[in-house]
């Protein structure tokens, strides 16, 4: 929960920057919105579970980048790494080398790694690149590491899985989701943490399609995390304001 709470109250100074325009990421040849989720699913003893991401720099200057990581959620006794130009050891979290990019320019060098050592269970993680001239300037994505012996199993179940990102974000009295679930589920459910890792509203989805609308009268002005659970499993994990 200590980890938790740290790696939040690190992530804040990114989330005020979410417009920042300095940085593209690009997933699979694809461009990849900033704050999205890549899922990684690998049985426990595989070695380990790699998330590759592409940045380039759309600025009109050149631009000297650092990578940081952040461990929203770990598994205990796994371990994980990234690499940016060369891989470090599981203890460094801020990159202590530089990546130059020049304008209109991509860097490849990027991975994210986690080794589950056998032990079944996801590890939610958050990489952020910015320049060295401006660190407020960051760009970033999430990973959810999933270690299963149910690989290929749940996929089917997944693919028929849908929900919109909130809107109004910001919201102001209360926020909407559209849903698409697939049918045999149990529970469908909306939690909403503060930056502490405090559940402060949780709200029951029912039906398989539809519009789940969450009032947010009685949360304060401010940054939250909503994520939207199937069956006791984390689909996303997102980030809310609610602004007045």
């Amino acid at each position: 929960m200590k980890k938790l709470i740290l790696s939040l109250l690190v992530l804040l100074g990114f989330l005020f920057n979410a417009n920042a325009q300095s940085l593209e990421l690009y997933h699979e040849g694809e461009l990849f919105e900033m704050g999205e989720t890549v899922n990684v699913v690998d049985y426990p003893i595989a070695i380990e579970l790699v998330a590759e991401m592409s940045v380039k720099n759309v600025s009109n200057e050149t631009l000297t980048l650092y990578c940081r990581k952040i461990e929203l959620d770990v598994m205990p006794g796994t371990s994980n790494t990234f690499c940016w130009g060369i891989c470090f050891a599981p203890s460094v979290y801020l990159s202590p080398l530089t990546i130059v990019l020049s304008p209109g320019q991509t860097t490849n060098e990027f991975s994210g790694h986690y080794m589950p050592g056998g032990i079944e269970g996801m590890t939610k993680m958050c990489y952020s690149f910015f320049p060295q001239s401006n660190p407020g300037d960051s760009t970033y994505f999430y990973v959810d590491f999933l270690a299963t012996q149910s690989v290929g199993i749940d996929e089917p179940k997944t693919d028929k899985v849908f929900v919109s990102n909130p809107y109004p974000n910001p919201a102001n009295s209360q926020v909407t989701f559209d849903y698409s679930f697939p049918s045999g589920y149990h529970n469908a459910t909306i939690n909403i943490h503060n930056l502490l890792g405090a559940k402060v509203k949780e709200v029951n989805i029912f039906g398989n399609n539809g519009k789940a609308v969450v009032d947010v009268n009685d949360l304060n002005d401010g940054i939250y995390f909503y994520s939207v659970n199937l069956d006791n499993e984390i689909l996303e994990t997102k980030r809310l304001v609610v602004s007045r």
